[in-house]
């Protein structure tokens, strides 16, 4: 089973959520600052009339595009990753224009420019706003590029359960660093009250492409995971940097740590039957869904006594 079809397979259990208008819809008061422009037509930053709207997918990659749209006409707005110490981004239409074809021919990503005030794919048309243009297009049913006559936008896919929101994120304490950047202690709001996370977070800018391909493809894989010996992943965080990966704090901190600290106090049963055991299910389970954990040992980073978090191959 090749890389794509590893995550197809992960990406099936994930119900796709469509947006019921593309309207604004109301939400909280952001901080997210105004959007500027560059000479090139790139933006430095996202307006909140954009970031507010259900089609609005903020750092998400075209790796996971594909598997939000599935019939032709499906599209949603993201931005693009910027290059290393480069904070410039793209404002992208991505849209099903043949699904007949395959998504990596059938999926058009459409960069939309910013020139003067105005956004616009092609002339004649320039619009205040980007839901302005997105409204035309939808409700004039024709194509956002003239030449390729499937371009034309249906519907709106919304944010996914696991598209989680900054403002929804707080980060409390800094518990050190990982392969993609730090990892913080925290708390989110869900369903009306807070729980407790660990949450790694990384700004797009200081990772390669590869890097931020590779972070997200973990988090794509295990949150379809479901086992108590396994840390589960609750989303990721993608409006704006720094990419978060959002996911259950263990408690007892890393194992290494725990052995080192009670040292001479934990019996060889103990950690036969209780340390040992709960991480042989944990592997059993990820090698069970073609999952190959990558770590030197078997307990890395967020590895802990009750629970061995992988790393995906």
């Amino acid at each position: 089973m090749d890389d794509d079809e590893k995550d197809q397979k992960s990406a099936r259990k994930d119900d796709v959520t469509m947006c019921t208008t593309t309207t604004t819809i109301t939400t909280t008061t952001t901080t997210t600052p105004t959007t500027t422009s560059t000479f090139n037509g790139t933006v430095t930053a996202v307006s909140p009339t954009l970031t507010n709207q259900c089609y609005y997918h903020g750092l998400l990659p075209r790796e996971d595009v594909k598997f939000l749209l599935k019939n032709n006409g499906d599209f949603l707005v993201r931005v693009s990753q910027p290059r290393q110490n480069d904070s410039e981004r793209q404002i992208i239409i991505s849209v099903m224009a043949d699904k007949d074809a395959g998504h990596q021919i059938g999926v058009r990503h459409i960069v939309v420019r910013k020139q003067m005030g105005k956004y616009q794919v092609e002339e004649p048309h320039r619009f205040d706003l980007m839901q302005d243009l997105i409204d035309h297009f939808v409700k004039s049913k024709t194509p956002v590029l003239s030449n390729v006559s499937t371009t034309i936008l249906v519907t709106p896919i919304g944010r996914q359960k696991w598209e989680l929101r900054h403002s929804d994120i707080e980060l409390t304490k800094r518990l050190g660093a990982g392969v993609y950047g730090e990892v913080y202690r925290g708390k989110m709001e869900q369903k009306n009250h807070h729980i407790d996370i660990a949450v790694k977070s990384a700004k797009t800018a200081t990772l390669t492409k590869e890097g931020v391909k590779e972070m997200m493809r973990e988090a794509r894989m295990m949150r379809s995971y479901l086992h108590p010996n396994v840390v589960r992943i609750y989303g990721v965080a993608l409006d704006d940097d720094p990419i978060m990966i959002v996911m259950e704090l263990v408690r007892g901190g890393a194992l290494q740590d725990y052995l080192k600290k009670n040292a001479g106090k934990i019996s060889d049963s103990e950690k036969l039957n209780h340390m040992a055991s709960s991480a042989a299910w944990g592997l059993e389970y990820l090698h069970s869904r073609s999952c190959i954990h990558r770590g030197n040992i078997p307990f890395n980073s967020q590895g802990t006594v009750s629970k061995c978090h992988p790393r995906n191959s």
